[in-house]
């Protein structure tokens, strides 16, 4: 088979035409493809900034959580509600039970 043999096709105006549309249609493909591929890209970057923006949030809530745990946040709190520190805790055994009592 050689090229001679097919020439007589690619003159008709049917192959034309369907090669013109292959064409098109093929283009039309790219292009919704490359559209596509836009979009995915634009809401990456936006699923990335507000990932950026959570660990943001993360870190901050993190240190005011460390702040409010802090001994000192615990003291201020108690104080706050007016307990006072025991000097000495002694256990008293009743009945089979113990109760903490302050001396």
């Amino acid at each position: 088979m050689t090229f001679s043999l097919f020439l007589p096709l690619y003159r008709s105006r049917a192959a034309w035409l369907i090669s013109v549309i292959l064409v098109a249609l093929l283009a039309c493909f790219y292009v919704l493809q490359i559209n596509l591929l836009t979009q995915m890209a634009y809401h990456i970057s936006f699923q990335e900034r507000a990932l950026e923006e959570l660990a943001e949030g993360t870190k901050k809530l993190e240190a005011r959580s460390a702040a409010a745990l802090s001994f000192q946040e615990f003291e201020h709190t108690a104080e706050s509600l007016g307990l006072v520190k025991i000097a000495r805790m002694q256990y008293v055994e009743s009945g089979g039970t113990r109760v903490a009592q302050n001396q």
